[in-house]
């Protein structure tokens, strides 16, 4: 558990898919399941990890990416989105989106491993 109310809550509604921790970061949390990140928690908010494989279902789900301000008037979002809330109700649904953020994690750690 962490010292953040909301991202417990998160937590126990993500703790049926197996052993999820939290690890502080930059004034959020890193989100990871067998020693991958595959969300971010910062501000409240809890987003998936999204690639090119999954990014376009996130957005036919209107769902919002994370973004911090750089330098002056530059924003950048990061690949991370919010998930729709009904997916919240059921483990089935949600288990989907998780599964998702993993695969997409595991696709980023082996793109980065074959550019070593």
């Amino acid at each position: 558990m962490t010292t953040d109310p909301i991202l417990n809550r998160y937590l126990k509604k993500m703790s049926f898919y197996g052993d999820i921790i939290a690890k502080p970061m930059f004034g959020g949390y890193g989100v990871y399941f067998e020693g991958r990140m595959f969300a971010l928690f910062a501000e409240g908010v809890l987003y998936f990890k999204v690639d090119k494989a999954n990014k376009e279902e996130f957005i036919k789900k209107k769902q919002k990416p994370f973004v911090y301000y750089g330098k002056p008037n530059q924003i950048i979002e990061m690949s991370y989105f919010t998930i729709p809330k009904t997916a919240w109700s059921s483990p089935k649904a949600l288990s989907l989106w998780i599964q998702s953020s993993v695969d997409a994690s595991l696709r980023n750690a082996q793109r980065k491993k074959g550019k070593t």
